[in-house]
């Protein structure tokens, strides 16, 4: 599997008036769609799909070695809570590839759900309206 850069969301925070052209979200909804209809095959049920769960791969993992580098050079800011240390991540431009579903940790298997998903701003009007 090919290394994963930013989200799709990190990502349309860069763009100026966090717009996409249209030419990329046609290109995203083709690979966004083609990976729920594989999961969907899979009798996988995501529940949390949105922009901060969609990845964009990295097509030239050299940039591993420049992120790795600056991080050596100036590292990230951090701070210390009790025993543990919290970094804060570095962007990494220079994904390209396809997008890749992430975040499965309430995934359901089967081919129905019932109940909450997804948090409540995506929540698709079937989940608002208790149906399967």
């Amino acid at each position: 599997m090919a290394p994963l850069g930013m989200s799709l969301k990190t990502f349309q925070e860069m763009q100026n008036d966090g717009v996409f052209p249209r030419e990329l979200v046609a290109g995203s909804l083709d690979q966004v769609l083609l990976g729920l209809n594989l999961l969907h095959e899979a009798s996988v049920i995501h529940t949390d799909l949105h922009a901060d769960n969609l990845l964009i791969s990295l097509v030239d993992d050299s940039i591993l070695a420049k992120v790795e580098q600056n991080e050596i050079d100036t590292p990230s800011p951090r701070k210390q809570i009790d025993d543990r240390i919290l970094y804060v991540s570095q962007y990494m431009l220079g994904g390209s590839g396809a997008l890749v579903i992430s975040d499965f940790g309430q995934a359901h298997i089967g081919t129905e759900h019932r109940g909450n998903a997804m948090p409540l701003p995506y929540r698709a009007p079937e989940v608002i309206l208790g149906m399967p």
